[in-house]
């Protein structure tokens, strides 16, 4: 964490305050790795920051933005990855 940055505690049910954050992280052109996973948590799929960087070796992650050492996420990429793995499925015994 970075100093003077705090992570906000979120309510049930999704209160107000993340909502501020949901849109806070929306509005931010790009988004660290724990921004990103904060992200996904608020639009309500969470991914693990350890996801990410596996995903950022591996492959198989949401587009990347690299600064030297450093990789960023764009809001509306993250958003998009999230949605293309989301399954639609009429029962749990249907073949992957």
């Amino acid at each position: 964490m970075y100093p003077n940055e705090s992570i906000p505690v979120l309510q049930p049910g999704g209160g107000e305050l993340s909502c501020d954050r949901k849109t806070s992280l929306e509005n931010k052109e790009l988004l660290n790795r724990r921004e990103a996973a904060e992200y996904a948590s608020l639009i309500g799929t969470p991914v693990a920051v350890a996801t990410y960087a596996k995903l950022a070796s591996v492959g198989g992650g949401p587009e990347m933005v690299v600064f030297g050492r450093r990789v960023f996420y764009r809001p509306t990429t993250v958003r998009s990855w999230i949605t293309s793995k989301l399954k639609v499925r009429a029962s749990t015994s249907e073949a992957v």
